[in-house]
Parts: structure tokens; sequence; C-alpha cells
């Protein structure tokens, strides 16, 4: 399964990246896909460092569980700009259509790609759980007025 998932990783992580990335208006959407260095563009980084995590850990070793600090990294940023819990997630059910989608192209095994759908629809469940816990410690730090509840709103393409 290795060798299949290799071959779809990259387009799949890139599809999953531009998800991520609508959000926000188009000049700084190009700026996040542009920018390759950590210190220059964090949140660049860090999205796609976590796309890549996620995908590698889910789909090479099968353990959920250890995308939990990727995912907390996503979900931070997902949050910090307001996005409603229904979105939140949106980039893995694209993570797991395109990754069956192109399983089912290559003729891979079904039971295999059954077992690939309920891992994703784990960590689907398992990224609300973050999102959640994210949002209630901002929420927090918002009602006590460490941080501006206006915060980032100016590149976001609402």
């Amino acid at each position: 399964m290795k060798s299949a998932l290799l071959e779809i990783r990259e387009d799949i992580i890139k599809a999953c990246f531009g998800e991520l990335i609508s959000i926000y208006k188009k000049e700084y959407a190009d700026f996040l896909i542009k920018e390759k260095d950590r210190f220059l563009n964090p949140v660049g980084y860090t999205l796609m460092e976590g796309l890549c995590n996620i995908f590698d850990h889910i789909l090479m070793d099968g353990d959920y569980i250890k995308t939990k600090g990727s995912l907390e990294n996503i979900m931070k940023i997902i949050v910090v700009n307001g996005i409603e819990p229904s979105k939140a997630s949106s980039f893995l059910s694209l993570m797991k259509t395109e990754t069956v989608k192109r399983l089912m192209d290559i003729r891979y095994d079904i039971d295999n790609i059954h077992h690939v759908e309920r891992l994703f629809d784990r960590i689907s469940i398992f990224a609300l759980d973050i999102y959640t816990d994210c949002k209630d410690k901002l929420d927090r730090l918002k009602s006590k007025g460490f941080i501006d509840p206006y915060i980032h709103r100016e590149r976001l393409g609402d």
C-alpha cells in the first residue's frame, strides 16, 4: 500500500492545502502558496507540514493518534480565523475522498480501501474534538481580554 500512496501523496496534499487556504483573500492565499520559508510564512508552513504529517501517519502506519500535534496546529489556525466547525475539517473530507478515489482508480484492494476510509472517519471525529478544545481555549482568552476578538479578520476572503 505504501508505494501506491506515495505516488498520490503530493497531489492530495496540494489539493488539501488549497482547501485550507481558500478562506483567505487571494493575495494572502498566493503568499501562503509561494513563500516556503517557515519564518517568513509560519501559517503556510504549519499547514503544509501538518497535512504531510497527517497523510503520512494515517496512511503509512495507520495510527491516527499520532496526528494529534499536527491536527492541533492546523485547528489553532482555523479557530483563530473564525472558521465554523462544519468547515473546519473539510480538508480531511477532501483528503479522504481523493485518496479513496485514487486508490480505486489503480484498482487497489477493496478491503484496504475500506480500512483507509475508517481511518479518515476516526481522524475527522478526533479533529472535531481538537477543534472544540482549541475554540474553548481561544474563547477563554478572549473573555479575559488577552486576545483581540477580531484578530486576522482582514486576511479572510469573506
